[in-house]
């Protein structure tokens, strides 16, 4: 994943009763990287751990798309 720098991120409901999980895709590979339960700030910090795991920078990643959640705009600082 060291080649990452553009990431697109969004929730799903996966069952009723507002169960979601977070989708991380590569937006120049055009690939899923990363899917989590939740929806919350908790979710960036372990896609963060898992590139680590997997050779990528999160200083590398210049663009963030997503929606304007705010449960999701609270980790805006996590990548630095």
């Amino acid at each position: 994943m060291s080649e990452v720098s553009e990431l697109g991120v969004d929730e799903t409901s996966v069952k009723p009763g507002h169960k979601y999980v977070s989708v991380f895709a590569d937006i120049r590979g055009k690939r899923v990287l990363f899917v989590t339960v939740g929806k919350d700030n908790r979710t960036f910090g372990s896609f963060s751990e898992e590139l680590r795991s997997h050779g990528g920078f999160p200083s590398n990643i210049k663009t963030i798309c997503m929606d304007m959640s705010p449960a999701f705009i609270y980790e805006k600082t996590c990548f630095r």
